[in-house]
């Protein structure tokens, strides 16, 4: 156990990445580089991982572990997603269909798990 989980009133037990069904956005350039991004122009990519192995021991995905609190206090209802993946597929079919966010237009869950990473065609900032 870290230092600061020693320290903690309440543990959750989240899974890795590779135990769970994910979708995270970043840029090519990475944190590394996160300062120079505006000079290097870096393409937005969203990344997918599917979960390669079950969550080992008592952890559990995030995804469950806030809709069972959601559930414990009395919220449940609002989360009527049975999986991460179908909140995924959720959230992907909001951004395609909100005219805000063109560069979702052909985004589907299938096609990250094809895939695996995709290039958005996010414009380019203001500037300023």
């Amino acid at each position: 156990m870290t230092p600061t989980a020693k320290c903690a009133d309440v543990v959750l037990p989240a899974s890795t990445w590779l135990e769970r069904c994910a979708i995270t956005g970043g840029m090519e350039a990475g944190s590394t580089f996160y300062h120079l991004a505006r000079e290097m122009n870096p393409k937005h990519i969203l990344l997918y991982t599917p979960g390669v192995m079950p969550p080992r021991g008592e952890s559990l995905d995030d995804f469950e572990i806030v809709c069972r609190l959601a559930e414990k206090m009395g919220y449940g209802a609002h989360f009527p997603w049975k999986s991460s993946r179908e909140w995924i597929e959720e959230l992907l079919e909001a951004a395609r269909a909100d005219a805000r966010f063109p560069w979702f237009k052909d985004v589907t869950i299938e096609k990250l798990e094809a895939e695996g990473q995709i290039t958005l065609d996010v414009p380019d900032a203001a500037p300023g």
